[in-house]
């Protein structure tokens, strides 16, 4: 795997003339609309006969503290809920990594497969039944409310959205940061997506 930030007509330019990038760092930080800085990656798949595995990627953002938290007189920053079984996000990953040095030695940033991503098709699979049975329930409630077909359409399509969104928006903390989890500690918050500035 090869990888390279640059602009988007320079990275493409690579990898369409070399099938291949640069695994090098422009460090000509800019607005996003001057000359299109992009983060590329390529992974030579052989002669591909027939359709394969799917070949997942993973891309996160880790904060921490994940958010600081006003108790009254003083501020506690709060851990991501994982750091209670794992000490930082190298354990929580599985060996099977690529990694990279990204802008300067400093900052190392990898390309990860963990538990999730490696299960990928299981997880894909559960997330389907999980939507079938959303379809099925939001249908039903549909027919008992006699709504027209489109906007029977419409309420399914509202249903799951509505479940990622909530979902998406969670943050499970710890202020015990390296510790086995302690349930009088955890503190679930829910981030604002932009939705409270509209009145409905």
């Amino acid at each position: 795997m090869t990888w390279q930030t640059c602009s988007s007509i320079s990275c493409r330019g690579n990898f369409t003339s070399r099938g291949k990038l640069e695994n090098s760092s422009d460090t000509d930080f800019r607005v996003l609309w001057d000359r299109w800085p992009v983060q590329a990656f390529a992974l030579d798949l052989g002669n591909i006969r027939r359709t394969s595995n799917p070949l997942v990627f993973g891309l996160g953002l880790i904060r921490d503290p994940v958010l600081s938290y006003l108790t009254g007189t003083s501020m506690q920053n709060l851990s991501h809920l994982w750091y209670s079984k794992w000490d930082n996000i190298g354990s929580a990953v599985s060996p099977f990594r690529i990694g990279f040095s990204l802008f300067s030695t400093e900052k190392k940033i990898g390309l990860k497969v963990d538990g999730f991503l490696a299960s990928y098709s299981s997880a894909s699979s559960r997330a389907n039944v999980l939507d079938d049975r959303i379809q099925y329930d939001a249908s039903a409630l549909a027919s008992r409310l006699r709504i027209s077909t489109s906007a029977a359409t419409n309420l399914v399509d509202l249903h799951i959205l509505n479940l990622r969104q909530t979902v998406g928006s969670l943050e499970f903390t710890t202020s015990k940061p390296g510790k086995p989890m302690a349930i009088d500690d955890v503190r679930v918050f829910m981030k604002d997506v932009g939705y409270s500035r509209f009145s409905l």
